[in-house]
């Protein structure tokens, strides 16, 4: 799903609260997204979830997740009340940088090194789901020559970030992190779609019912945990038994998006060899749960997944992306640990979907690996 669910909603469930490792997307489902290795490592930026498989609203997603557990809530909370104590000049400023730039992603302006990405992904961890914050914000300039010296910069009209040549130090990494935090935030707030409004107990329904036709799980087994809403977008949270389920709703009240995580198993498992035997039966399944989550006939069915050297599943993960009979388009993530979908999600069209999968092989390719047709 922008990047927001990716990010946000399978790495939440996979905190060590609820014992489920971190997972894809921007952490494991983002170490495919970990900062690149370029001349200027570029990062791409993000977009609504609605039309672009990511949940519609950062707060509504972290909302939802945060009563996963009782121990995460109030951390959670604090990420939350930070983003929401952005004053709207600040908000309106950050959205306009971005619309402003002069390139479509942001920019640093040297590699870095294999110790600074690993602490990039450890610290946005620990900034999304513990409450970790910089003490100061990150020193902004209006272009190059106004960089200070031995100092992180940020000069938006390039978004771009200057770096002494030294190793970055935990301050200066968070400090990067909190001014993407909220260019997104300021994005997602400024972009809102309107919506129509749809019933509390409709939704619930709706939420339920998209479980039950996926997994086949009764719907008299399941129990709705919590229901939150970001205007008229709704994001549910339900579980069955160890397992959890965050279903993602429009204003229109038309179910986005499942990811599903279980205790004590992560949906992530690094460098799988994949069978042909193992291909076969998989494809079957995750058309099969297609068609039950969108209710439309496939027209074409294509998979990837990200490999390494060896030509393994680096992360244990297969993509299936569907065109659909009524126009729209649908991937179906599974999980060789779960022996099971862990993510679905519907896309506007055809289009939509291509310009994922060639992002997703550009990020491949410049983290060293590859992300290709099966």
């Amino acid at each position: 799903m922008d990047e927001l669910f990716e990010r946000k909603l399978t790495e939440k469930l996979s905190e060590e609260e609820v014992h489920i490792p971190e997972s894809y997307e921007k952490k494991i489902r983002e170490t495919i997204e970990k900062i690149q290795n370029s001349e200027e490592v570029k990062m791409d930026k993000r977009t609504h979830w609605i039309g672009n498989h990511k949940v519609a609203g950062v707060l509504l997603v972290l909302g939802v997740l945060s009563v996963i557990s009782g121990s995460s809530y109030a951390t959670v909370n604090r990420f939350r009340e930070r983003m929401n104590e952005l004053p709207k000049q600040k908000v309106e400023k950050y959205n306009l940088d971005v619309q402003n730039s002069k390139v479509d992603a942001d920019g640093f302006s040297r590699e870095l090194t294999k110790e600074e990405e690993e602490q990039f992904l450890y610290l946005r961890k620990q900034y999304e789901t513990k409450g970790v914050f910089p003490q100061k914000e990150i020193t902004e300039v209006e272009n190059q020559k106004l960089v200070i010296r031995d100092t992180v910069c940020f000069v938006p009209k390039e978004s771009k970030f200057y770096l002494p040549q030294r190793t970055l130090s935990d301050e200066e990494i968070l400090e990067i992190i909190d001014l993407q935090e909220k260019r997104d935030y300021s994005l997602q707030k400024q972009n809102k779609r309107e919506h129509i409004e749809v019933s509390d107990d409709s939704i619930s329904k709706k939420a339920v019912t998209a479980v039950e036709n996926v997994y086949g799980v009764k719907s008299d087994e399941i129990k709705i945990v919590s229901s939150e809403r970001d205007g008229a977008d709704s994001i549910m949270n339900l579980k069955n038994k160890e397992t959890q389920f965050l279903v993602s709703c429009s204003g229109k009240g038309v179910v986005e998006g499942i990811t599903m995580g279980k205790e004590n198993l992560p949906a992530h498992s690094l460098n799988v060899k994949l069978k042909k035997k193992v291909k076969k039966s998989m494809m079957k399944s995750l058309e099969a749960k297609v068609k039950a989550f969108t209710g439309a006939n496939i027209e074409k069915t294509q998979a990837y997944g990200l490999m390494n050297d060896r030509k393994e599943l680096a992360y244990g993960t297969i993509s299936c992306y569907c065109e659909m009979s009524d126009g729209r388009a649908c991937v179906a993530v599974y999980s060789m640990a779960y022996q099971n979908v862990y993510e679905i999600y519907i896309l506007e069209n055809a289009s939509q979907m291509q310009k994922e999968i060639k992002r997703k092989q550009k990020q491949a390719k410049e983290a060293g690996q590859v992300y290709r047709l099966l």
